[in-house]
């Protein structure tokens, strides 16, 4: 069947009624953590009794407006920003971004926000990855956290377990 010229071009230029690649795409995939608007850096980490990871994290705001609006469970004075708006990412062999496998189960109830107004910083906290996790995992990590009111996609400064592993120097086969 021959499809003439013009309509050809035509659907190159304008695509089908359906764009599959489009929808599929995710909306952060190219947040970068040098975004001028904000900054998101780990400040600390703790080891907590059961073997899982419990990290504090500081957002600047430089110039959102009206402010960013952290939904948080609170304990205390203390704010704890959860799934399903923060993840923890890992990069892989090729240098991508890929969210770290987390379990399901109940969100916290999210009643709580921490508003942060241009010039501002707040502290919140994260649940990072179980100690087993971490020995068998990538070597860098960033928190991801997205939010709905306004649409924000925020990632952090990269960072590392400690201490660094050390340098590979041979393979062997697993035994069978």
């Amino acid at each position: 069947m021959r499809v003439p010229f013009g309509f050809a071009v035509f659907i190159l230029l304008v695509g089908t009624s359906a764009p599959t690649l489009a929808a599929a795409e995710d909306p952060c995939r190219y947040t970068s953590p040098d975004d001028p608007a904000i900054h998101l850096v780990l400040k600390s980490v703790t080891l907590t009794e059961s073997g899982s990871f419990t990290a504090q994290f500081e957002l600047l705001n430089r110039e959102v407006r009206p402010a960013i609006s952290l939904p948080v469970t609170r304990t205390g004075k203390d704010a704890f920003l959860d799934l399903p708006y923060a993840s923890v990412e890992f990069k892989d062999l090729n240098g991508t971004w890929r969210p770290l496998a987390s379990l399901p189960g109940d969100f916290r109830d999210t009643k709580d926000h921490v508003n942060i107004k241009p010039g501002e910083t707040a502290k919140f906290s994260t649940f990072l990855m179980t100690n087993e996790t971490a020995n068998h995992s990538a070597s860098d990590f960033r928190i991801l956290i997205r939010l709905s009111n306004p649409s924000l996609c925020l990632v952090s400064a990269q960072f590392h377990a400690t201490p660094l592993r050390q340098a590979v120097k041979s393979f062997v086969a697993d035994p069978q």
